[in-house]
């Protein structure tokens, strides 16, 4: 192996960069919370997507394939069609794929 010598760099260019890291607590009332952008945002199924639906009580979980047929209120109200029954069913969006079936 060939040994190659390296000659020293003609021109060293140093450069200083700081970053100062601020943290900012701020105290919000619970009412002005709720309504702000701070409160956390459920992401809703869209018409047509299929998702699962959820019916439990204390005695029993039941999971089953849906349809989206409708949303209103951002997710708050979601009417669904059960592919297995072809019945329609009222839930609310736990998130994008999941509806639990209010009853």
């Amino acid at each position: 192996m060939d040994q190659v010598a390296l000659e020293p760099p003609t021109q060293v260019q140093v450069v200083f960069v700081e970053d100062e890291i601020k943290e900012e607590k701020k105290e919000v009332p619970i009412v002005e919370a709720a309504k702000s952008d701070l409160a956390p945002v459920i992401l809703s199924p869209k018409k047509g997507d299929t998702v699962t639906l959820l019916v439990s009580s204390q005695d029993f979980k039941i999971r089953a394939l849906g349809r989206v047929k409708e949303v209103q209120d951002n997710g708050n109200h979601i009417l669904v069609e059960n592919l297995d029954s072809k019945k329609e069913l009222w839930g609310r969006a736990l998130n994008a794929s999941e509806v639990e079936i209010v009853f």
